[in-house]
Order: C-alpha cells, then structure tokens, then sequence
C-alpha cells in the first residue's frame, strides 16, 4: 500500500521516534516508509534542521494548548522525572483528530494511562489523589464538550442568570443543566500552594523545565491529614463568535467556562436531593439556607 506524502509528513512532524530514525538514516526510513519513488526522491532533501524546528514549534503550540484543560493533573505529573516525554509521546496521535474536543478528551485519557503507570513510584495514596484530581478535569473536559454540541445542536444556550425574590417563592428547584458534583480528598487550594498555582497558560511550559514541581510537595500532601471536599461546577457559555475555516464556511467558536464552587465535607447528598418537584420551602428548615446560598451562587435553578 502506498503512502501518502502528506500522511507521511504528518507523521516526520508529531511522531518523535520516526522523526529520530529519518534524521540518523534517511535513506533506510524512506526505503521502509511505502512511499513511491517519487516521493521518496523529495523527502531526501528535506532540511533536517529546519524539520527539527518545524516539529518542535508545532509541539510546543499543541502541547500547551492540550494541558490547558488539565492544569492540575499535568502540574501532578510533572513533579515526576521524565513525565513531559510520556505525556509527549500522545502527539503521533494528532493527526487522527480533527475534532477539537475529541482531541482533548484523547489526551485526557492518555494522562489517565501515565497516572496508572505509576511515574512517581510513589505509595499508591498519591496515585490516587492524582487520579481523583484527573477524573474531575475529565469530567470538566466532557462536559464541556456536550455543552459546545447541544449549542451547536441549536438547544439553548446555558448562561448563569440572577433570579428574583418572588421567582424563588414561586418556582421548584431543579440542577442546571451541564452541572457536575465531585468530591475530593483534598481541595484545590491545598492542592495550589503544594504546586504554586498551576495556570492552564503556563503549565506545560513548567513541565518542561521542572518550574517548582517538587514531587515531595506532593507526596506530603497525598500523606497527610485530608479534608474532603466537594466541588461543584456548572458549564456557562460567555460567548460565541465565528471562525472561518479553510473553505471559506464560518463555524462557530463557543466559549465555554465553568462556574465553580468548594464546600468542605461531604455535601454532595444536598445536591441529590433536589428532584425538581419542590419550591425552597418545602424543604426541611435546615437545607433552605445553603439551598438558597447555592441559589444566588448559581448552582440551583428554578423552573
């Protein structure tokens, strides 16, 4: 079967061991490649250096851009040796996405397989804190793609608006649509001073050069007394504008943020609770305060 030079290309740009082997031997790569002769003929003449810098630009742009969705998660992993190659190694994959949330949920799951391989060699409490951080940026990162296709889909688009007084006395109480509940070992902000603040902007760049990812910081606080916490997040779109794409067709780019909020313990059951069938107060005296806190926060609605 004869490859495609375009294919091919693709693959010299974001497979790093095969750009390896073309750069130590071209001639036995291209021999071994199923391309024609022809596009062999062209492909001994690429300029080395100017592939390494290609392939490294590129890398760098799409690297940062796919850890932005989980900050936390790559700044867990980068307090461990070696792990920016790992998470590297998932950019051969590129080329088979040309969806951008299919993408970002590929590289989701393939933070999840270095969290299980265990890059620490640490004690099995800190992978599980890892893991329990990740399954919250997954969910945030599936969530925000179902929001992106129902608006898309042409349904409404999910915004947190303010309610009134007399709307609250009036209505039932139900969960907004796109809202998760998680519950976590330790919170966020513990886990940002043990990190000094992974951003989504930076966090790959600190990866690469070790930037105060200490894995001991870690480890004290995957050892240490937890205080669990539950996190709650509603998906918001704050904007929509057009981009045109290759073709000259104007696609929508949705912005989607989440809204999110901690409370300490275990309040996930407040959450459970609300079946859409009750006005505020209907329920027990001691749910309608934080009922009504969660209320003007943004995180119960009312229909």
């Amino acid at each position: 079967m004869i490859v495609r030079p375009y294919d091919f290309w693709l693959a010299l740009l974001f497979d790093e061991g095969l750009r390896t082997r073309f750069t130590n031997d071209v001639e036995q790569t291209l021999s071994e490649s199923g391309l024609s002769d022809e596009a062999q003929a062209v492909f001994a003449k690429v300029d080395l250096h100017g592939l390494a810098l290609d392939a490294k630009g590129r890398g760098q742009y799409l690297m940062s851009a796919l850890c932005r969705s989980f900050p936390f998660t790559v700044a867990c992993l980068g307090t461990a040796e070696g792990a920016d190659r790992g998470m590297r190694l998932f950019l051969k994959e590129i080329p088979s996405f040309h969806n951008l949330s299919e993408r970002t949920l590929a590289f989701g799951s393939h933070l999840g397989e270095l969290i299980g391989e265990n890059l620490w060699n640490a004690k099995p409490v800190l992978v599980e804190l890892v893991r329990a951080i990740h399954e919250f940026e997954m969910a945030v990162a599936k969530n925000t793609a179902r929001c992106r296709e129902a608006v898309n889909a042409g349904q409404p688009i999910p915004r947190v608006e303010k309610v009134s007084n007399s709307a609250i006395k009036r209505q039932n109480l139900v969960l907004p649509p796109f809202m998760l509940v998680s519950q976590l070992p330790v919170s966020f902000g513990v886990l940002a001073q043990a990190l000094f603040n992974p951003a989504p902007e930076t966090v790959w760049d600190r990866v690469q050069t070790k930037h105060s990812l200490d894995q001991a910081r870690l480890e004290s606080v995957a050892s240490g007394a937890t205080l669990p916490v539950t996190v709650v997040a509603r998906a918001q779109v704050l904007g929509i504008q057009g981009q045109r794409g290759g073709s000259g067709a104007v696609a929508p780019l949705i912005h989607v943020s989440h809204l999110k909020m901690e409370l300490s313990g275990r309040k996930a059951s407040l959450f459970h609770a609300i079946k859409g069938d009750q006005k505020l107060t209907d329920y027990p005296a001691e749910l309608q305060k934080p009922l009504r806190q969660f209320i003007d926060a943004g995180f119960v609605a009312l229909k």
